[in-house]
Order: structure tokens, then C-alpha cells, then sequence
């Protein structure tokens, strides 16, 4: 029988289950364009299987990265409460947030392996120095994290871009925010923006100043695809330093990660110094944060 013929005889069940193993978005138009029997498919049964993609190319952050996207393209430009990270209902995802969710995974997938390696390394390395800028050029190649440090790596970063989604001057929208994150959930986060910071450190050559500080502050709260978009810049040699300080904002916003993070740590009961005592991306400050947690509980 010929392939064309074997494909309108198979049950339309067995072709719903082959399109929703399907690892990515790329694949599944493909496939749903090489014969109408997986296009009527596929439209009726869209929103099971955008589902079911989106979950097989993001895995146990989906529910993050959907927020995302959603907020995103919200009218109003402010973030909302949109779904649940214990919920798997289906969402209404749309041609618009397929296309932010690909984005999104293209810009974070790039910054993890940097953050990363800063994440490992003691020291920020400033990129007016030779080797500074070759061991940040090297972190993708080098920084190879455990499938579990990739996950919270993965989430923290779904959840900081939500972050810089909200009104940059409402303190309190920012408050709510991180005050529905367990401890362990706000250390994660905590570290991976601090070692995304040093990726703005590392370009701006060091912060000497209050004035500096904020600067950092301000091109950090732009959030990653404005990092990485800088980043970009360094890689192909269109860097230009004057142009960044002048274009940097040196004020303080009431949005800034820390300072937000500093008055939910205290509100939890927590010392702050355990945001420097850990990093609990990592497997073995992971187990050390936990236990320390576990103890201040008691």
C-alpha cells in the first residue's frame, strides 16, 4: 500500500499521539504541512497539542515560560498572575506566544552556559582583559551543567524576565511577586541574577560608584534579551563604551531586584546574610541550602 494511502488509513488517534511527541514547535508545522491527514489533525485538536509540544520542548518550566509570553503580549504591557507552576490545565496559546515562547528560549538559552560559568567562577571577569573576555567567550563550550542546575537555571530565568515585566515603578506589584516564592525558590533566583549582573559588570569593566551601581541596576531591571543584546555586541566588535554609560540610567528605581528581594527576605523571617551564603543553582550549595533552611525553620 502506498504511503500516501497508509496515511488516510491510520486512525486519527495514532496520528494525534505521533504529532504530540513531537520535540518543538519547528517540527510539528512541518509535519503538519507534509499531508492533510496531519493538518485535520492537528486543527482538531490544536490546543491539546500546543500543549503537549510546548511541554516537550520546555519541560517542567513551561508553565513559567507561558506566563511569560502571555505577559508579554498583554495590552496593557503589565504583568499578571497567569498560571499556576503546580497547575498542567490546558492553555490557550496562540500563534503570538508561540512565537515569544521560541524567542524567549532562543535568548535564555544562550545566557544560561554564561551565567553558569559566572556562577562557578570567584571572579567577574572585566572584558578589557584578554583573558577576562576569552573565558566569558568560552562559557558556552566549557559551563556544562547537571540536568538538575540546568532546570533551576531554566526556571530562575523564566521567572527574573517576569520580573522586569512589571511596572518598573510599582514596588509593590514587585513585592507580591517574589513574596509567592518559597526561600528556596527566591536563594535560586537571587543567585542567578547576581551572576547575570556580572554579565553587565563584566562589559561595564567593574561598578566604583553609586553611580556606576545604579547604572548596572538599571540595564539589569531591561531584562535578558536587553543583556544579551549588549552581550551581542561585545561578541561582534560593535561595543561601544561611551555610548552604553550615556544610555545608562543612573537613578534609583524602585524595581530593582535587590532592593525588592532584600524586604521579602526580611518579611520571611530570614537573615539576609543566606543570600550570600549559598548558591543553591549548584547540587552541593542546593543540599547545604536546604539543611540551613531546615534549621531556621525549626
Amino acid at each position: 500500500m502506498p504511503v500516501q494511502s497508509k496515511l488516510v488509513a491510520t486512525p486519527a488517534d495514532i496520528l494525534h499521539i505521533l504529532l504530540s511527541t513531537l520535540p518543538d514547535f519547528t517540527d510539528l508545522g512541518a509535519l503538519i504541512l507534509t499531508h492533510r491527514c496531519f493538518y485535520e489533525v492537528f486543527t482538531a485538536s490544536k490546543h491539546s497539542l500546543l500543549n503537549a509540544v510546548g511541554r516537550n520542548m520546555l519541560g517542567a518550566y513551561f508553565n513559567e515560560a507561558v506566563s511569560l509570553a502571555i505577559e508579554q503580549n498583554t495590552s496593557d504591557g503589565t504583568a499578571k498572575r497567569t498560571i499556576e507552576s503546580n497547575k498542567t490545565q490546558q492553555i490557550q496559546v496562540s500563534s503570538a506566544i508561540i512565537s515569544q515562547l521560541m524567542d524567549n528560549e532562543r535568548v535564555l538559552s544562550t545566557l544560561r552556559p554564561i551565567v553558569y560559568g559566572l556562577i562557578k567562577t570567584k571572579r567577574v571577569p572585566y572584558i578589557d582583559q584578554p583573558e577576562g573576555l576569552a573565558l566569558l567567550k568560552g562559557f558556552p563550550q566549557t559551563a556544562k551543567p547537571s540536568a538538575t542546575e540546568l532546570h533551576r537555571l531554566e526556571v530562575a530565568g523564566y521567572r527574573f524576565w517576569r520580573f522586569t515585566c512589571l511596572d518598573t515603578k510599582s514596588k509593590s506589584a514587585h513585592e507580591e511577586f517574589l513574596t509567592r516564592l518559597s526561600a528556596m525558590e527566591l536563594l535560586e533566583l537571587n543567585t542567578y541574577v547576581n551572576n547575570l549582573k556580572k554579565i553587565l559588570e563584566a562589559i561595564w569593566n567593574g561598578a566604583e560608584s553609586d553611580g556606576d551601581e545604579y547604572a548596572i541596576q538599571g540595564l539589569l531591571s531591561r531584562g535578558p534579551k536587553s543583556i544579551l543584546s549588549l552581550w551581542n555586541t561585545v561578541l561582534d566588535g560593535s561595543y561601544d563604551e561611551d555610548e552604553l554609560k550615556r544610555d545608562a540610567e543612573y537613578y534609583e528605581n524602585e524595581g530593582y531586584f535587590s532592593y525588592v528581594l532584600y524586604d521579602v527576605i526580611e518579611n520571611k523571617q530570614l537573615d539576609l546574610d543566606i543570600l550570600w551564603d549559598f548558591k543553591p543553582i549548584l547540587d552541593e550549595e542546593h543540599e547545604k541550602a536546604v539543611k540551613k533552611l531546615a534549621a531556621v525553620a525549626k
